[in-house]
């Protein structure tokens, strides 16, 4: 009965969390305009644009709602653990529709370091995409930032999280259905 409670309780609260889901032409757009500036007109930024969102895409399914635990070891959108090490340090946890760590980015209250982008990870779980692209931003700049010791952390964590799929892809293709 307790079992039956519990499932209960977290399907109720699955089902009233805030979250939308983003359209892949939007997020492109809006991503362009956030940070086209700092990555200029060229093929270089359709295909990172194209990354960023076929990350977003395998990642979050364009849900802002989305939570995944990552265990070390763990290759991000493998389900089962392979790590030997399950203390709560080593978890990671992945926030929102661009996957971004508490380890990193934001503070999901267990820790008194609000992150890079100096908020608290519940924020990147709401409707509201602006705050999650403007943090999306500060990493492309903590990135600039070549050698502070948080762009090789940032580095680190986006190698864990972007999956093989979207290394080459190709950006015509991939918005092959935004143009028009």
């Amino acid at each position: 009965m307790k079992g039956l409670v519990v499932f209960l309780l977290a399907v109720l609260g699955c089902s009233l969390a805030e979250g939308i889901e983003v359209q892949k032409c939007a997020l492109k757009d809006k991503l362009a305009q956030a940070i086209g500036h700092l990555l200029g007109s060229n093929g270089e930024a359709d295909s990172l644009l194209a990354k960023i969102i076929c990350h977003v895409e395998l990642g979050s399914n364009f849900d802002t709602n989305t939570v995944t635990k990552l265990y070390p070891g763990q290759e991000y959108g493998c389900r089962k653990n392979v790590g030997t090490s399950n203390t709560d340090e080593d978890v990671w946890i992945l926030y929102g529709l661009f996957q971004l760590s508490d380890h990193l980015v934001c503070s999901n209250g267990t820790a008194e370091d609000q992150g890079i982008c100096n908020m608290d990870c519940n924020k990147l779980l709401d409707d509201d995409i602006q705050d999650d692209i403007a943090c999306v931003l500060n990493i492309v700049n903590a990135l600039d930032n070549v050698g502070s010791g948080e762009a090789a952390n940032l580095r680190k964590m986006i190698r864990l999280i972007f999956q093989r799929e979207c290394r080459y892809i190709s950006p015509d293709e991939y918005f092959a259905e935004c143009s028009g």
